[in-house]
């Protein structure tokens, strides 16, 4: 039941709706607790509604399985634990008890009664903790091995790598600068091709993502088929050897050397005729 908070009145509970809960669990069902529609709706749902850690722990005891959900209460009371020590290094008191809803803050009424930076902290730590949930009956892969399909889009392939570094990299910023470096390495050959000549000049994943939006459409098909052939052009040029000079790239009709050679006798004929010419004129006698 969410915590509502109303102008000159105590915070109240309100129940959550069930069809916020059916779809959560028709997500899992569908495409898996760790499919970006699935995890966009638990971020959703926790910045729409004011949620307690009591809440977290009723909602995915309705949508997870038994070990899931035993594996998210550990992962959080980890994150909990680590949250509780940088809370005491910045000033801030919000301890142990409060984030996790135990002790004196076991009921929701008292939980309720929390700060909403305390309840906005334990649904921070409540979905980070999520996203080291496994899904049933699925492997977990390193982030590292994930490439993209020769048939894959990009976005896809970026989807896939983003929520596997999501949930094997604690650090923001190191998540951040893998995510950039795999989204370039780990490409297929096509992505590759677009996205290394302007390397040295993208900054983010928007960039990354411009370069490679027109890979396997109909348009790019048709650039890389022309690209092929001129390079085919290339080579079969390069191959072809004259009969006249021997050298390679050309033909004899084209061969430099034998445009000299005619250019030479050209001349030489033009020399020939004209002392005739110049005699007939002397003599008064043309040329036969």
């Amino acid at each position: 039941m969410p915590v509502l908070y109303q102008p000159n009145r105590p915070p109240e509970y309100a129940h959550l709706p069930y069809d916020v809960i059916k779809e959560v669990r028709k997500s899992i069902k569908e495409y898996g607790l760790q499919a970006s529609f699935t995890m966009n709706l638990l971020q959703v749902i926790g910045e729409s509604y004011v949620l307690t850690p009591l809440d977290w722990k009723s909602i995915l005891r309705l949508v997870l399985s038994a070990a899931q959900y035993s594996v998210w209460f550990s992962e959080y009371r980890e994150l909990v634990q680590v949250q509780v020590m940088d809370n005491l290094t910045a000033g801030t008191a919000i301890g142990l008890d409060e984030l996790m809803g135990e002790g004196h803050y076991a009921t929701g009424i008292a939980q309720a009664g929390l700060s909403r930076n305390v309840l906005t902290q334990a649904t921070g730590l409540a979905l980070r903790a999520l996203r080291r949930v496994p899904d049933c009956g699925k492997r977990e892969s390193s982030f590292a091995s994930i490439r993209q399909g020769p048939q894959e889009p990009y976005i896809q392939f970026l989807d896939r790598l983003q929520t596997a570094i999501q949930r094997q990299i604690d650090s923001s910023e190191a998540a951040e600068l893998l995510l950039f470096q795999l989204a370039i390495e780990n490409a297929n050959t096509d992505c590759r091709r677009a996205i290394d000549p302007i390397r040295n000049q993208v900054k983010t994943l928007n960039d990354l993502i411009r370069a490679c939006q027109n890979v396997g459409s109909e348009q790019h098909k048709a650039d890389m088929l022309a690209a092929a052939l001129a390079q085919q052009l290339v080579v079969a040029r390069a191959a072809t050897k004259c009969f006249s000079c021997g050298q390679e790239g050309h033909v004899k009709k084209d061969c430099p050397k034998v445009r000299r050679t005619r250019t030479r006798r050209a001349g030489k004929t033009t020399c020939s005729i004209m002392p005739s010419l110049s005699k007939g004129i002397q003599t008064g006698q043309s040329t036969p």
